[in-house]
């Protein structure tokens, strides 16, 4: 907006102007019907005229001073009528080189200031009409005296005018500029918001007392507020705790940095009591040599728990299957070695075989692991797929205890098929649904020293209900909560002496999933554990949005 609107906006202007013109404008006309009556004395005044020009001073005072709304073209639809009532009040009544002299120069100011140069023109033209006229008029008697005077106060006044008129120029444009300077940091503060704004990672800008400057909306959410109040000091707002769980004071890590650094090592504690890691990197602010201006320094976090977890799940999984695999292939290489050396010495069959044997049995278990591995690769990708079919639960159930029997009875235990005989066709998936109870089977295998295993498979409203009951050493309580955890193995020395990858449960929950089923594990510690899995009917239909839910 031009600086000269601003003026005619601003109330008091408005008012003063009004409250001058009106006087003004009284004044003059008072003193106009004076000479007319005689009371001030004038040189060779036009008394017919004192009327009109009197009364016209009165309306155009009555108007400026009471007619609403009042802007800026009625204003300047007043100064001209000013300049042509002076013209006369000061030709024919009042004369020119009186006080109204001071009057011209005021109105002139006005109008330059108010309006523009070409308007104060208008003023110096009716002035200077004014002064000549003034001058024919009263030529009959005038000395060389009255013309030099006339002369020197109208260069004067319009000197003065026009001294004023460029200094008033000369402000106009540096509030331009500096309008427009403004204009242009606003503009370049609203693409910096904007910027930040953008960005997904939390920002925040602090100066050398570490005072908050500037943020993004990113950082009420990582640091779970609702606002943050610009000046307000960081460290009432950020208090990470390092690895150790000890307090970090954030204002001395800010003040000593001197070239960007960053930290993957802090945590922070969320509203709910929780922690998450946190990346924090600090850059300061840097201004060119000699440059004067706001230093300061911008903190970049980014919450990385996810992050964190990943890499704890990477560094677990290649030390879990590092470990299984080295057992398993230093005993088949050392196994086979005894089966060359027996072979080579001594040729006793029966100890070869059995050297082969064990091998076997290692590669057997190498195998099961690739497997596990394969299906949890196949399962965290989502690329494992439901497909419904007709399964015969009584075969099922007979195909897995011939299966696991001879292996149960090695150890020394009884195992048993107990099948409901209301079990009809059950709709899933066949394969997924052997592999659950496999797992199931095998673990209870492995964990129970003595006793018996039970598989039992009964008949519900909408589904199957299949159980694997044991007499092995049992869970604990804190390990129940966690055994389908990806790469748990619980602390019991029985468990550890055992070999695993700690996949098995977790692949069984990922499959059970798919199969929309629930598990249930009923356990106590030296008495045995239960698994059960319910599996309902899905139906034809079911496959495309079992796909969908594994996706998700």
């Amino acid at each position: 907006m031009d600086p000269q609107e601003i003026l005619f906006e601003d109330p008091r202007v408005i008012t003063t102007i009004r409250i001058v013109g009106f006087l003004v404008s009284e004044l003059l006309a008072l003193v106009a019907f004076f000479v007319y009556f005689g009371l001030i004395s004038s040189a060779k005044p036009v008394l017919w005229m004192c009327w009109p020009i009197g009364i016209g001073m009165v309306v155009v005072g009555l108007l400026q001073g009471f007619w609403n709304p009042y802007t800026k073209q009625r204003v300047l639809t007043y100064v001209y009528a000013y300049c042509f009532l002076g013209f006369f009040l000061s030709v024919f009544i009042l004369g020119f080189p009186t006080v109204i002299f001071l009057g011209w120069l005021l109105l002139m100011m006005v109008m330059d200031i108010y309006f523009n140069r070409r308007v104060a023109a208008v003023g110096m033209v009716s002035m200077s009409a004014a002064a000549v006229g003034w001058l024919v008029y009263h030529s009959h008697g005038l000395t060389a005296d009255s013309y030099v005077r006339v002369i020197s106060s109208s260069v004067t006044v319009i000197s003065i005018v026009f001294i004023n008129s460029s200094i008033w120029q000369l402000t106009l444009d540096t509030i331009n500029k500096l309008k427009s300077s403004q204009t242009k940091e606003v503009l370049e503060h609203q693409r910096l918001t904007s910027l930040i704004n953008s960005v997904a990672d939390a920002v925040i800008a602090v100066d050398e007392k570490i005072n908050i400057v500037l943020y993004n909306g990113a950082a009420l959410n990582l640091l779970d507020v609702n606002t943050i109040k610009v000046g307000s000091n960081l460290g009432s707002l950020l208090k990470p705790v390092d690895k150790n769980s000890q307090p970090r004071d954030v204002d001395s890590m800010v003040k000593g940095v001197t070239v960007p650094v960053t930290s993957r090592d802090l945590r922070l504690q969320s509203s709910d009591g929780t922690f998450v890691n946190l990346y924090l990197s600090i850059a300061p602010v840097h201004l060119g040599y000699g440059a004067e201006g706001r230093r300061g320094y911008v903190l970049l976090m980014r919450d990385i728990t996810r992050e964190k977890s990943l890499e704890e799940e990477r560094d677990e999984f290649i030390s879990v299957v590092s470990h299984e695999l080295r057992t398993p292939v230093a005993i088949t290489e050392g196994n086979i070695s005894n089966a060359q050396f027996t072979a080579d010495k001594t040729g006793d069959m029966s100890a070869i075989k059995q050297a082969l044997q064990e091998a076997h049995n290692q590669v057997l278990f190498l195998a099961d692991i690739i497997n596990d591995l394969s299906t949890l690769s196949r399962a965290e990708r989502g690329k494992l797929k439901v497909e419904v079919e007709a399964v015969d639960v009584h075969a099922l159930i007979k195909e897995l205890a011939s299966n696991y029997t001879a292996q149960a009875e090695a150890k020394g235990l009884k195992f048993q098929a107990v099948v409901d005989p209301k079990l009809e066709l059950l709709y899933s998936s066949k394969l997924y649904t052997r592999e659950i109870l496999q797992n199931f089977i095998t673990n209870a295998i492995k964990y129970t020293a003595k006793g018996h295993i039970t598989l039992q498979a009964t008949a519900e409203s909408v589904g199957v209900r299949f159980a694997v009951e044991d007499t092995g050493i049992g869970i604990s309580k804190g390990d129940q909560k966690r055994v389908y955890d990806k790469f748990f193995r619980s602390e019991d020395f029985r468990t550890r002496k055992e070999g695993g990858t700690g996949l098995g449960l977790y692949v069984t929950m990922k499959l059970a999933r798919l199969l929309h089923a629930e598990i249930d594990l009923n356990s106590e510690l030296d008495k045995g554990s239960t698994f059960s899995i319910f599996v309902p009917n899905l139906g034809a239909s079911a496959a495309p949005d079992s796909t969908l839910a594994n996706e998700k």
